[in-house]
């Protein structure tokens, strides 16, 4: 029998057992009757949203952490529209970029404007590998400042893009992002997206297109991971953020530090991320 795809399947049955606590325990604690703590975990009713506080409270975990089986993805990066920031119009090489590039790629969130993006995860039903993060697209295609024909990629907005980060934890180019879309780190330290190829098949440089970001040429290349598919307007979809204090940023921080002891000549080992 297929799955109500209005009622996901949802993690409280293993909530409860590592809380420790007896089905009926909870069903008491909570003021509801077994058998409909029963119809909650096999997905024959939805646990209401108002309800989900209290469990997790019961349960010490998290609101998320009962309604998905899955671990939570980190949110690696933001394509974020340019026209949100503000450049100084008489250097020339900031307008330069603000005429060439409609999106930037933002990825360590320390600048305060960016502190929305921050620890952020993300909840899906479905089952990653778990070296798969998420970059998140902002548009904000209605702005007043938008660009002329930025409604065009309105569609774009909101939505999350998976993608394949193993080659950047090993600090490589990943063979599968050659002439498709990648994310990209350079040797200083600058995430591009685009999609990659070699304008000469035996240089060692590299370069991107994109309509939405600048193009680049000779690009010194640390890593390059390939995007694996692109969700579309997610809220419909059951998926869901959540703040996870330091997770993100622990693991960002731990690969930055591998990479710098590997190009200084040290052996590391990425631990605890």
């Amino acid at each position: 029998m297929a799955r109500d795809l209005e009622k996901p399947a949802n993690n409280l049955e293993k909530m409860i057992e590592l809380s420790g606590m007896k089905k009926g325990e909870f069903a008491e604690s909570v003021g509801h009757a077994p058998g409909t703590i029963s119809k909650y975990i096999h997905g024959e009713i939805s646990i209401p949203n108002k309800e989900l506080p209290k469990f997790a409270k019961l349960l010490n975990c998290s609101p998320m952490q009962i309604m998905f089986k899955q671990p939570p993805m980190p949110l690696l990066a933001v394509n974020r529209a340019n026209f949100r920031y503000v450049f100084d119009p008489t250097h020339p090489a900031h307008k330069e970029y603000m005429d060439q590039s409609k999106l930037r790629v933002i990825w360590r969130f320390a600048a305060e404007y960016n502190a929305k993006y921050r620890n952020k995860v993300v909840y899906m039903d479905h089952s990653f590998d778990p070296n798969v993060m998420c970059v998140l697209w902002d548009m904000d295609v209605n702005h007043p400042d938008s660009p002329d024909g930025f409604l065009n990629y309105g569609w774009l907005d909101g939505a999350i893009e998976l993608v394949d980060f193993t080659a950047m934890i090993e600090n490589r180019i990943d063979q599968n992002a050659l002439n498709h879309y990648a994310y990209c780190m350079t040797e200083d330290n600058v995430l591009h997206y685009g999609l990659l190829y070699k304008e000469n098949p035996t240089a060692r440089l590299w370069s991107l297109h994109s309509e939405l970001f600048s193009e680049q040429h000779n690009l010194n290349l640390r890593w390059a991971c390939p995007s694996l598919s692109l969700i579309t307007r997610p809220e419909l979809r059951n998926i869901r953020f959540d703040t996870v204090e330091n997770q993100t940023s622990t693991f960002i921080n731990n690969i930055e530090k591998q990479s710098f002891l590997e190009r200084a000549g040290f052996d590391a080992e990425l631990k605890g991320y």
